[in-house]
């Protein structure tokens, strides 16, 4: 921090540099420990997020982590099941995108009646 500022530091006290350092910090927290999904309790976690948009994105990340910690046991199938996902993913994005679209499109139209 103290890098990418403009201030001599040379000229700032050791008092002064400590009140700083102490007020001044950066701390990493884990929002969520790594889930298996083959974890007993991954049903009751997933149910208790707060949307779909959240349990979505737990499962395609678990799911994802779960493939490459296995890809050296089967190369092969495990890009395969990579590639279907992805294909997946894609696949609901473009659905939920023209959902939106389709809504927009049907409320401006109802709008203009």
């Amino acid at each position: 921090m103290r890098d990418d500022s403009e201030v001599n530091w040379t000229e700032v006290g050791v008092k002064v540099k400590k009140l700083i350092d102490a007020r001044i910090s950066a701390e990493a927290r884990v929002l969520m420990k790594p889930l298996s999904i083959m974890d007993p309790d991954f049903d009751q976690i997933l149910a208790d997020l707060p949307s779909d948009k959240a349990r979505a994105s737990v499962m395609e990340h678990t799911i994802r982590a779960e493939i490459h910690e296995r890809r050296d046991r089967n190369p092969v199938f495990y890009e395969k099941l990579s590639q279907h996902l992805s294909r997946i993913i894609e696949d609901l994005r473009e659905e939920a995108i023209d959902s939106a679209e389709a809504f927009v499109s049907n409320k401006v139209r109802i709008r203009s009646r």
